[in-house]
């Protein structure tokens, strides 16, 4: 049996391509001041054939890098899936966090956005406009479109497809999203490799690794704690990549993290906070350096009300001095398990969620 090649694209790679193509001195923005609006005739056909042009030299760009890794379909083994998000894709994630991915959201004044509803431009149209057919954008290559599945949850499936597939022997995903990252945490089964290229070049599992201070197979969970800033995931305030790879690190996994990490003490009243400080340090003749030797160096930050957060650690050290009151605990338990499970591919449906 001849091995073949799996190659997964991630369109939303042509999205990015797109926004780069209508910027100011983009491609597109030329070639619709040019047929378009400076023309003394509009010329549509013209404007569309400048653009499907612009469209296919990404195309060819993509198939280089896939020739440069020999596993173009011009080799006559491999096979190119480009999956799409579906326009409802954001929903199902949405009845976990309201907010998801509304960094990125276009909408009209005074319209609030909830992901649970939210319907995203279809990529798809925008090759149709081009006269390209978003199936089949290429020879060799086909589409893959699921209207609740974002793109990186149907590359996901097809990798588990693949692993079971004894025809496939290379799988090449090409994304720019860093979640799929995880698919190196997944048993690879003997005789198979797969590689992810955010285009430019292959990210391994030993950059990763590097780069994050953490084990391939910790990814998930540290970026559960990290939280994704391109899909407006949030993560517990103060806690970032560095001190999370330090938290997995020590505990090994994220069910392992004592609860109280989770926890902070959030300031009610910074004034009070302050007075009752400054208060302290005056009554007992203490310097800031000396308060911060004895109880940290986060009292000068929230004596100047520069900082409104505690740890528990921190809340400890001063609980005797300033009244409960002033302080209330913040959980962020409930935050980070609901991050794993909207970062974990492909996605799944809590039972909570599922309805009949």
């Amino acid at each position: 049996m001849s091995k073949k090649n799996l190659v997964l694209v991630d369109a939303g790679w042509f999205v990015g391509r797109n926004a780069r193509h209508w910027s100011p001195k983009g491609g597109m923005k030329r070639a619709h001041y040019k047929w378009i609006v400076r023309a003394k005739k509009p010329n549509p056909f013209m404007f569309v054939k400048s653009c499907r042009k612009i469209v296919f030299n990404d195309f060819q760009y993509l198939d280089l890098r896939m020739t440069q890794m020999k596993v173009s379909p011009k080799f006559g083994n491999s096979e190119v899936i480009v999956c799409y998000d579906g326009i409802n894709a954001r929903q199902r994630r949405g009845l976990i966090s309201s907010a998801y991915k509304g960094n990125r959201a276009v909408l009209p004044d005074s319209t609030t956005y909830d992901a649970e509803s939210y319907v995203i431009h279809d990529l798809r149209e925008d090759f149709q406009k081009w006269s390209i057919n978003p199936m089949h954008p290429r020879h060799g290559w086909t589409g893959l479109y699921d209207d609740y599945k974002e793109a990186d949850d149907l590359i996901a499936e097809q990798v588990l497809e693949a692993f079971k597939d004894p025809a496939i022997e290379n799988i090449v995903v090409f994304t720019g999203d860093s979640d799929i990252h995880q698919l190196y945490s997944w048993d690879l089964p003997a005789g198979k490799t797969l590689q992810i290229s955010n285009v430019q070049k292959v990210i391994t599992p030993d950059e990763i690794e590097t780069n994050n201070k953490i084990k391939i197979s910790q990814f998930v969970d540290w970026k559960s704690l990290t939280g994704d800033t391109t899909d407006n995931i949030i993560s517990i305030p103060g806690l970032g990549p560095v001190k999370a790879a330090k938290l997995i690190t020590t505990y090994g996994c994220l069910d392992d993290i004592p609860a109280e990490q989770f926890v902070r003490y959030q300031v009610q009243d910074a004034d009070e906070v302050a007075a009752f400080l400054s208060g302290y340090r005056a009554d007992n003749e203490l310097t800031a350096y000396r308060v911060e030797k004895d109880y940290g160096y986060f009292w000068k930050s929230l004596e100047s009300k520069k900082r409104d957060l505690l740890s528990v650690e921190e809340y400890a050290s001063i609980s005797s001095l300033i009244p409960a009151e002033l302080f209330q605990k913040i959980d962020y338990g409930s935050l980070i398990q609901a991050n794993r499970v909207m970062i974990r591919l492909p996605f799944e449906m809590p039972e909570s969620l599922t309805t009949d």
